[in-house]
């Protein structure tokens, strides 16, 4: 009989124990979604780009943010410089190779809290089929209610280096610089249920 008790104690804590939270799904706004990147031109001065079309998803826990992951993908083919002529030989198959390699890709593989609001995020980035850690600053700038869609939304920042020599592009090394600094800000909204 009292192990009867006890055992219906336990399942009652059980039953009363809340649940423990789990990373909430956010999909990315491509419409509020930059990616700005910029490199050295011939030492005089530094060349600056953008790319749209950014998707993807971002299962954000505030409670635990080291539990939270990122899975992003950008249109390569959106490359803009301001350019058209410098864009269409970015997208050529000496550098990003669009054609065969439409994506760039980026999931996350570990989150660190580095200070209040911040942190590092490390990850593997996928640039013309060529797979590389990378490791982003990361800002958490906001959440609450977006006033235009009415929707629960989060913001971030997050700043970081590559070389894309590590991903093959090693068209006009030296002229050009080998390392992209690259900053992303990104709104992601919890869907409607």
């Amino acid at each position: 009989m009292i192990a009867i008790r006890v055992l219906a104690f336990a399942l009652g804590l059980a039953i009363a124990a809340p649940a423990l939270a789990q990373p909430v799904r956010h999909a990315i706004d491509p419409e509020h979604a930059w990616v700005t990147f910029r490199l050295s031109h011939l030492g005089f001065a530094q060349a600056i780009g953008t790319f749209h079309n950014v998707s993807g998803e971002i299962h954000f826990d505030p409670q635990n943010p080291a539990a939270s992951r990122v899975v992003a993908s950008i249109d390569a083919r959106t490359v803009n410089t301001g350019l058209p002529a410098r864009d269409e030989w970015i997208r050529a198959e000496a550098q990003l190779n669009t054609a065969a390699h439409p994506a760039i890709t980026f999931r996350s593989t570990a989150i660190a809290v580095t200070g209040e609001n911040r942190g590092r995020m490390e990850g593997m980035l996928s640039i013309r089929g060529v797979e590389r850690p990378v490791v982003l600053d990361v800002t958490f700038n906001r959440a609450g209610i977006n006033p235009i869609n009415r929707l629960p939304t989060i913001g971030f920042s997050a700043t970081g280096t590559i070389r894309r020599s590590e991903f093959g592009i090693s068209a006009f090394l030296g002229p050009l610089g080998d390392e992209i600094s690259v900053t992303i800000e990104i709104e992601a909204n919890r869907p409607a249920s």
